[in-house]
């Protein structure tokens, strides 16, 4: 069964270790999976989705953070439609902007103009971990 809590975590964390070494393209791949599966162990952990027998979300939880699938909302949208209460953990509207998981196959330049405020991104997906494990 799939770890998100500490896939977030090792994401993130590799991400700013990256970043810190002037690896900006990979430490941005590395932050977006990190909110992805941030997202993925929140909506877990308040049972928005079972993991199937493929260790794989039950439902559309199943996509990356910026993809949509067959018409459904973006990770980041549906997980955010999903919070509810006096005090929802809500990821940011515009989390990794541009990104997308098939970047990974490309030089990466297209997300350097965007580095500052992807650090930002991961930052705010570190306390959304850290506020959903206290």
């Amino acid at each position: 069964m799939p770890d998100y809590f500490s896939a977030a975590q090792r994401h993130l964390d590799d991400g700013d270790f990256l970043y810190q070494h002037e690896r900006h393209p990979n430490a941005v791949q590395l932050w977006a999976y990190g909110g992805e599966c941030t997202l993925k162990a929140i909506a877990l952990k308040q049972r928005h989705f079972q993991v199937g027998p493929s260790g794989k979300p039950s439902n559309k939880f199943g996509q990356h953070l910026n993809e949509t699938r067959n018409g459904a909302s973006d990770l980041l949208s549906l997980y955010n439609a999903a919070q509810t209460g006096p005090n929802p953990l809500l990821g940011p509207n515009t989390a990794f902007v541009g990104w997308e998981v098939g970047v990974r196959y490309e030089d990466g330049s297209q997300l350097l103009p965007n580095v500052t405020q992807y650090e930002k991104d991961a930052k705010i997906f570190r306390n959304l971990l850290a506020s959903a494990i206290i």
